[in-house]
């Protein structure tokens, strides 16, 4: 027996291809009184089959991938009202009030999907119900990604979105457009929080460009090696520093293989940004010259520095790619920091890759310090260029790690934790294996990793026809606070050739409180 569906659902046979209505939930003759059982969930794409949704998420909106003429599906929950829509080509798109309605009504429960076919013959067919979760906890509204093209060769369009998470709202945080055609190499956030925000680019008319903003005031920072900070960048809680990876990094294309192209870090060391008087220093615990270090990432309570460490295997760039490029495996590293003298201890393994037989990048600590959430692959620093990668828990308390539950067959890569630890947004490439897109996994206390669900859209066909990658997906708990024109104009000043300083890891200065450069064009 199906259950009762209003009149306003049966009018629906009638209307034009795709038409999508919303049903109340009370009165009205019902479709007809029997259907075919399935015997079998339907195909739904997106697969949002099983899923745990955040409680702020916009509307789930899929196609229904079965032969048939016309289609409804109905959702439903222990409370609330149901929110039911038709359609003729199976495009379903649920209206955003009444879904944000049912959402917040359920949170903590369940979701039913419920979904009838209708044959050529005229003839119903009623799939097997699939349940999906609402969780209790929200994610951060707002989340920001690099659109680009699936190539290394060059950057053409590249385009900095923010999405509002609770919608399909998307606003323009930064566009290559404005300044040549540059790469916009990556943004950090203090803490989920754009109010302090990092973004560095390069080339173009803007150069090697670092974007400063703090407490909301956007500078360009003349501080700059001369690679300059790149976005592998972390926060130290309370603002006052950036540590940032300087980087020779060298992009090759694989002649056979799986792997089409890669990316080596021919040279690589960590430096020390202070935001407060525009200096950098460098440690020798962070700049070792036998060891290529990068990817910092700061504890929460800002005692610890945790990066990613390897022995470098050659002694110059003159040969390239170097023979020993698939040797590189990448430690995870932490030195203390001490805040009250601003210096750092001595290096200590925290995983090694002897033991793994991984290379380890991209580490991330969830907010409450308990979890360290990392990337592996076979080799190297680039893991979205390896199919293997896949992501990684460590408990920081144990010492036990273990592959995430959320990863796939293709590359599953730059992470993002929600400010409140529950969500963990990635990059991955389960789809074809070319282009990424973002992916949210609801982590329960116990570190769980619960089915990924792809980022929705207004259109269920979205990614079908979309030929850009989605690149390292940042949560943010409010908008970006500088328009986006302001940005591009400051990264298109331009600098000063004096603060144009040369820094690897081959050579660095150790001495400390080393000033570079004239500081900040506001």
């Amino acid at each position: 027996m199906i259950a009762p569906i209003p009149w306003r659902l049966a009018l629906a046979t009638a209307l034009p291809l795709a038409a999508v209505l919303l049903l109340s939930c009370t009165g009205g003759p019902s479709v007809p009184d029997s259907a075919a059982d399935a015997g079998r969930p339907p195909n739904l794409e997106p697969d949002y089959a099983g899923v745990v949704v955040p409680p702020n998420l916009a509307p789930l909106n899929f196609a229904v991938r079965e032969p048939g003429s016309h289609y409804v599906v109905r959702l439903s929950g222990d409370r609330g009202e149901p929110v039911a829509v038709a359609s003729d080509d199976g495009l379903m798109e649920f209206p955003p009030g009444p879904w944000a309605a049912m959402l917040e009504a359920n949170r903590g429960g369940p979701i039913h999907v419920d979904v009838f076919v209708r044959g050529e013959d005229g003839a119903w067919t009623q799939y097997r119900r699939v349940t999906n979760t609402v969780a209790a906890e929200p994610i951060d509204r707002y989340l920001v990604y690099r659109l680009m093209w699936s190539r290394f060769n060059t950057c053409g369009r590249l385009r900095l979105i923010q999405r509002d998470l609770s919608s399909f709202d998307e606003t323009l945080v930064l566009d290559n457009a404005g300044f040549g055609a540059g790469c916009i190499n990556c943004h950090t956030f203090r803490q989920n929080d754009p109010a302090d925000t990092l973004i560095h680019t390069r080339g173009g008319s803007g150069g090697s460009s670092t974007i400063l903003v703090r407490n909301g005031r956007p500078a360009r920072v003349n501080t700059v090696t001369g690679y300059g900070l790149t976005g592998y960048a972390s926060w130290h809680p309370d603002g006052g520093m950036i540590v940032c990876a300087v980087v020779q990094v060298r992009p090759f294309v694989h002649p056979a293989g799986d792997i089409v192209m890669d990316v080596i870090d021919m040279d690589a060391t960590l430096v020390c940004y202070r935001t407060d008087d525009d200096r950098m220093d460098v440690s020798p615990s962070l700049s070792r010259k036998d060891r290529l270090e990068t990817y910092p990432c700061w504890s929460p309570d800002g005692k610890y520095l945790y990066f990613s460490s390897a022995r470098k295997p050659w002694a110059d760039a003159s040969a390239f790619p170097p023979r020993q490029y698939a040797e590189v495996r990448y430690d995870l590293v932490r030195v203390a920091y001490d805040a009250a003298t601003g210096t750092f201890g001595e290096p200590e393994t925290v995983l090694a890759s002897a033991d793994t037989g991984i290379s380890m990048t991209q580490p991330r600590i969830s907010p409450d310090g308990r979890w360290l959430l990392f990337c592996g692959s076979p080799y190297g620093c680039f893991p979205v260029c390896h199919a293997a990668a896949d992501l990684y828990l460590l408990d920081l308390a144990s010492g036990r790690w273990k592959p995430v539950a959320a990863n796939s067959d293709k590359a599953d890569s730059w992470h993002s934790w929600s400010s409140n630890g529950r969500w963990v947004v990635f990059s991955s490439k389960r789809g074809n294996g070319l282009y990424a897109r973002p992916y949210i996994s609801y982590v329960d206390p116990s570190g769980t990793f619960h089915k990924a669900l792809l980022l929705p859209q207004r259109d269920p066909e979205h990614y079908r026809s979309f030929v850009r990658t989605y690149n390292v997906p940042e949560l943010i708990a409010s908008p970006v606070p500088v328009e986006a024109d302001r940005l591009s104009r400051l990264v298109a000043t331009p600098m000063e050739a004096e603060s144009r300083l040369p820094m690897t890891s081959a050579s660095p200065e150790v001495n400390g409180g080393i000033r570079y450069g004239e500081g900040r064009t506001p």
